[in-house]
């Protein structure tokens, strides 16, 4: 991904800018369509860089005439960290650049050996695929860049190309040297072209594939250059054999036959390869190299003094081979060599017609392109016009209708605001309710407080009533008092009804409202989605008044149920005032007859007694058996019989300090069966007033104590 960045940026800063001129436009699309072929001769496929991409850099080293563009580019576009294959073909690139291109191109380069240095080091360790090839071919980079620009005076172009420099060629001593750094440079060259045939071997690949022919390449630059060195360490080594004795020049005689014998071989295992055949014309050597033996007599110094050192002696063992004919070997080779140049050439010139060409149909194609967008130009510009006008008017529209909207949101408002002065004003009834309900509830309580001292109050009257035997005043007195007490919770309950009945008025009208308020609410809706918002804000508002409805309703139903039950106990009230005085009324009646009939015996009181003993819940059943045992009473005193006057005095005690109950009701009466000898005796009236009134002073005695 940095890569992919770094080579977008480079190649936008080569797009040319409006304000720059033709010719560096002209440049820019150079360094762009130079940029384009490096990456693509350097890609990370495993094949061989093609030849088209190859020219291009070539023609443009022509035009540039040094290589630092080509630095630059390299270091800043090409991925060089990662893959092995885009590191590989640096060096093959580079080579051919070197031998091919500008004659300054290597001496140029003489700044960037410390980097192929570094990146050969970087790949040395790495045993398995190119790494070793990669330190290799650095090594012998660095070391073509030293030769050129140590002797840049005889060979500085990277094709090695002699200069006719006359005071160099006359010093001996300086093309000896020259002579040993060509054959360091040949070792080095064999040592590199060994190493990439070793794996190629180790491989056992055939030499069309293109994972060989990626292996393979650099060797066509190999071949070219070893044997342009060989010419020229040839003629060097034969000029110097003419001028120093041979004794001093056998080391540089054996390590000349070593590479000779090493191109030989080289040569040889090339012309087997179907890669190289249309590629290169491979050298063809003769079987033995070449034998430098001068001969010191005088003819022969006089053709070497006027200017036969010119020739090469290539002197067979066993025949010595003519000057003349070794230099026509050399003009042979270079004629080889200059008609593959021009075959080249004019496969490039051929391209770069087909290219103008192409060129030419592309501008034609691009002019008829302009004049279709401009009048596509033209009409989308009309539509554009006609479609702003529309947009216009659809603008005016828009706030015209959005004025009404305003409009239409300001009376929701105000409407609004009245349901909210009416849900305060409901609140604040609401609230009162509460308060009368409470105010309800604490006389609602303080009644049931005085119904309890009202019954208390009725007992000590019935006490009353039998000490002072005023009964018909104590009745009046518990009819006014009775009034007294209704006449209040009718009057609070009717208030109530009322306010209950105003209350359901109210909520009826709240939601007719409502429903009012939620059909504007759903027109406005459809109106228009801009006041979506205050929608749903009125919604929600409407929400939280349904909320308080509901809690109205439900402490309206609340107070219903309260009423209900004010209801109930204002009946229950109402009976147990009747039962009340229904009591005191038979225990009137009772206590009145039994008076003006004093031919009741004891007798009868134990039937009366035992036929009452079935139901003992009703007011009237008490009152008829209390009246009874007041009877029984005074009979069993009159009848000489204290048990059951014991018995008939414990009963009627237990009643009156309210300890009565039926259990004690059934145990007496399992009692009585003793009384039917005694039921023949007869009570008169003077007599049962009498025990009334002295049954009803012990009583009231023993109650005070």
């Amino acid at each position: 991904m940095a890569s992919n960045s770094r080579i977008q940026q480079h190649l936008s800063n080569l797009i040319p800018s409006s304000n720059t001129t033709t010719l560096d436009q002209e440049m820019d699309e150079f360094k762009k369509e130079q940029t384009n072929a490096m990456l693509k001769s350097l890609n990370s496929n495993e094949s061989p860089i093609k030849e088209k991409h190859l020219r291009t850099l070539l023609i443009g080293s022509f035009r540039l005439k040094n290589s630092e563009s080509f630095w630059v580019t390299l270091r800043d576009v090409v991925p060089l960290h990662g893959n092995e294959l885009v590191v590989w073909k640096i060096p093959i690139l580079t080579h051919r650049l070197f031998f091919d291109g500008h004659p300054n191109y290597t001496k140029s380069s003489i700044s960037q050996k410390k980097w192929l240095i570094d990146l050969g080091n970087t790949w040395r360790h790495i045993g398995t695929g190119y790494g070793t090839l990669i330190h290799n071919y650095c090594e012998l980079l660095t070391k073509k860049i030293d030769l050129h620009t140590g002797h840049s005076n005889i060979i500085p172009s990277g094709n090695f190309m002699v200069k006719n420099d006359s005071q160099a060629l006359g010093n001996d001593f300086y093309i000896y040297e020259v002579c040993v750094d060509l054959f360091d440079y040949q070792d080095k060259l064999l040592n590199f072209i060994n190493s990439v045939l070793e794996t190629f071997d180790a491989l056992k690949s055939n030499s069309v594939s293109s994972s060989a022919q990626c292996r393979l390449s650099p060797l066509i630059t190999c071949i070219n250059e070893s044997h342009k060195i060989m010419e020229i360490s040839t003629s060097f080594l034969a000029k110097v054999y003419k001028k120093l004795p041979p004794d001093s020049l056998e080391g540089h005689v054996l390590r000349y036959n070593e590479i000779y014998n090493g191109l030989k071989a080289f040569y040889d295992r090339c012309s087997t390869l179907t890669y190289f055949l249309g590629l290169v014309n491979v050298p063809q050597m003769p079987k033995n190299p070449p034998s430098f033996i001068s001969s010191y007599n005088s003819k022969e110094e006089e053709q070497i003094t006027n200017g036969e050192d010119k020739q090469l002696a290539l002197i067979d063992h066993p025949n010595q081979i003519k000057q003349e004919e070794l230099k026509l070997f050399v003009i042979l080779e270079e004629l080889d060599r200059q008609s593959s140049r021009c075959h080249t050439l004019e496969c490039a010139l051929k391209e770069k017609e087909e290219e103008n060409s192409f060129l030419k149909a592309e501008i034609t194609r691009s002019e008829e392109t302009i004049t279709n967008q401009k009048s596509d130009f033209i009409t989308s510009f009309e539509k554009y016009r006609n479609k702003q006008e529309e947009e216009k008017e659809l603008i005016k529209k828009q706030f015209s209708e959005s004025a009404k909207i305003d409009n239409k949101v300001e009376e929701s408002n105000s409407k609004l605001m009245k349901l909210k002065e009416m849900y305060q004003k409901l609140r604040k009834e609401h609230i009162e309710l509460l308060r009368n309900n409470a105010e309800l509830q604490k006389s609602m309580s303080k009644n049931q407080d005085m119904s309890k001292q009202d019954v208390e109050k009725m007992r000590s009257k019935i006490y009353d009533f039998l000490r002072d035997s005023s009964l018909r005043k104590i009745i009046s007195d518990n009819f006014e008092e009775e009034d007294d007490i209704t006449s209040p919770l009718e009057e609070c309950f009717k208030s109530f009804k009322d306010k209950l009945e105003e209350t359901d008025s109210e909520l009826e009208n709240y939601r007719d409202k409502n429903t009012i308020l939620e059909k504007e609410l759903l027109d406005k809706n459809s109106i228009n989605a801009n006041i979506s918002l205050e929608n749903t804000r009125l919604i929600s508002h409407r929400d939280n008044l349904e909320v308080a409805i509901q809690k109205l309703t439900g402490e309206r139903e609340a107070l219903k149920e309260l009423s209900d039950e004010l209801m109930i106990s204002r009946d229950s009230m109402k009976v147990q005032l009747d039962s009340n005085n229904d009591f005191v009324n038979r225990f009137k009646d009772k206590l009145l007859c039994i008076v003006e009939r004093p031919e009741w015996s004891v007798q009868n009181c134990v039937d009366e007694i035992q036929h009452s003993k079935v139901s003992l819940e009703g007011d009237s059943e008490i009152a008829r058996l209390l009246s009874l045992l007041f009877v029984l009473l005074s009979a069993s005193k009159g009848s000489k019989n204290s048990r059951l006057y014991d018995k008939v005095a414990e009963l009627i005690r237990s009643f009156l300090l309210q300890e009565f109950d039926s259990e004690k009701m059934i145990n007496f009466l399992q009692d009585l069966d003793f009384i039917e000898d005694e039921s023949d005796d007869q009570l008169s009236v003077e007599d049962l007033d009498s025990m009334f009134s002295k049954e009803i002073s012990e009583m009231e005695k023993s109650i005070a104590a």
